[in-house]
């Protein structure tokens, strides 16, 4: 007896199979086979294909940019001398829309940043910088920059009087050096008086001719009633000065402190105005460093949100020119103290060409300093977003949701065989394609980001991923120099 095998099973050979025609094989042959040859040409031409189950194309949604479109975008920018993030240039036409540079520490912010002071540098456009421990400084300062600092030898001699050059001006400064608390917030009516008093204070006195810093402080934070009194006649704080109003004054002051202590450690009749500065080198290429020590930061944080918010609102008095570029540098900007018109900066400074960089560690420290609402519209008008590798996971989700999701359509196949007694083995093939809707990047992704890497998305634009590639600026000047060493 003999057998044959089919689909590896051994069979014994009956009858019926030794007496089918071999011309009956065959022709089942060649019908299992064109009914394949079909179906593929099919599938071809209907798009399918034979995709891999991990397969997919964007529908619409958020997407990368693929490198044909990144070739043209980097030809566009050229002409512009643009700015790079690796190799992925950043069109000029895009940086009146501001910047927000996130990342956990070490991910590569301050490299980020050296690209655009690099740059600035190289066009000869001017600026300002916070700079925590003077790394900008040291490695970018110029003959013709000015340092403000109040522990650096090297620092101008600032004075708030030097500020004021209408009545008006004196509350416009105690604004940006006591900005107004949230709404709902308990300590609204003591911010308000606190703002009042010194604004009263500083336009009293100026008006006097007294500059006198010293003198000031006093009034503002011991004087006695009687003393304020002459002062703040027909004003809104004059009640401050009433008899039996003693804990109002005592609560006004105890605000007034939060923002005023490192006020003791400036000079005497200083000489040095921000506005000034500002007016005569927002067209020039001069640079104004504010730099300070990790272990001053808790001092002269909100000494630092004013002298910065001084610079924004004197920018927004300049001529409209959206051609110029005066920059705002402002690395750790999550822990600096609150700036009162960054708000404004973010939303009206592109009309006079001033341009805001804005790095962060974390959402929530920023969340803290100016509240969830006000946050996320500083976050949302910084346009620009280059996101590094996060450090935690809400900041990481934050930046998942800003990147956007897509919607793509997702292909799966099947395959089989089968076979049945006395036949051919057939094969099988099963294609279905649906739409799936997914985060572009996803949070895990940026929490396991490699340092120097990360992701450009420029406003209106599609996503870039991008690598820098470590630059070791030469130190060119002593970062800090203590005014006590």
């Amino acid at each position: 007896m003999t057998y044959v095998a089919v689909d590896g099973m051994s069979l014994q050979k009956g009858p019926k199979l030794s007496s089918l025609p071999e011309t009956v094989f065959f022709s089942v042959m060649v019908f299992w086979s064109g009914l394949l040859v079909c179906g593929a040409l099919l599938g071809w031409v209907l798009g399918f294909g034979r995709p891999d189950s991990s397969d997919s194309s964007v529908i619409r949604g958020s997407r990368f940019k693929n490198d044909d479109e990144i070739r043209s975008w980097n030809k566009s920018a050229k002409s512009g001398n643009p700015i790079w993030l690796g190799k992925s240039a950043i069109h000029p036409d895009k940086e009146p829309q501001h910047f927000l540079v996130a990342g956990r520490t070490g991910a590569g912010k301050t490299q980020v940043i050296y690209s655009f002071l690099e740059k600035a540098r190289e066009r000869a456009q001017a600026g300002i910088a916070a700079d925590l421990s003077g790394i900008y400084l040291s490695r970018f300062y110029r003959d013709g920059d000015a340092i403000l600092s109040l522990f650096d030898r090297r620092s101008v001699a600032w004075s708030p009087f030097n500020e004021i050059r209408a009545p008006y001006d004196a509350m416009l400064l105690a604004e940006s050096f006591i900005p107004r608390a949230d709404d709902g917030s308990d300590d609204k009516q003591w911010q308000f008086y606190a703002q009042t008093l010194l604004g009263e204070l500083l336009r009293s006195l100026h008006a006097k001719g007294d500059h006198s810093m010293a003198h000031m402080r006093r009034l503002m934070m011991s004087a006695t009633a009687a003393e304020l009194q002459v002062f703040t006649k027909d004003t809104a704080v004059e009640i401050l000065c009433h008899a039996g109003n003693e804990r109002m004054l005592a609560n006004t002051r105890a605000i007034a402190a939060v923002y005023m202590n490192p006020w003791q450690y400036l000079p005497d009749n200083g000489h040095f105005s921000i506005r000034s500065w500002v007016a005569n080198n927002a067209d020039g290429s001069d640079w104004l460093f504010l730099p300070y020590r990790d272990d001053q930061a808790s001092l002269v944080r909100n000494l630092l949100a004013g002298w910065i918010d001084l610079a924004v609102t004197e920018a927004l008095r300049l001529p409209e020119d959206p051609g110029r570029r005066f920059w705002y540098l402002m690395d750790e900007l999550d822990s600096l103290g609150k700036l009162g018109s960054l708000k404004a900066a973010t939303t009206k400074l592109r009309k006079y060409g001033g341009v805001v960089v804005g790095g962060i560690q974390t959402v929530s420290q920023l969340e803290a300093t100016y509240g969830e609402k006000t946050a996320q519209t500083i976050l949302g008008s910084l346009s620009n977003k280059i996101i590094l590798a996060a450090g935690d996971g809400a900041t990481a989700t934050y930046f998942e949701t800003e990147l956007g999701k897509q919607t793509a359509w997702v292909s799966s196949h099947a395959e089989g065989s089968s076979s049945s007694f006395g036949q051919a083995p057939s094969s099988s093939y099963t294609s279905t394609r649906s739409e799936t809707e997914r985060s572009t990047v996803m949070a895990s992704q940026l929490l396991s980001l490699p340092d120097l890497t990360g992701y450009l998305r420029l406003t209106g634009d599609n996503i870039t991923p991008f690598a820098l590639t470590y630059k070791n600026h030469p130190v060119k000047v002593t970062a800090f120099e203590d005014i006590h060493a």
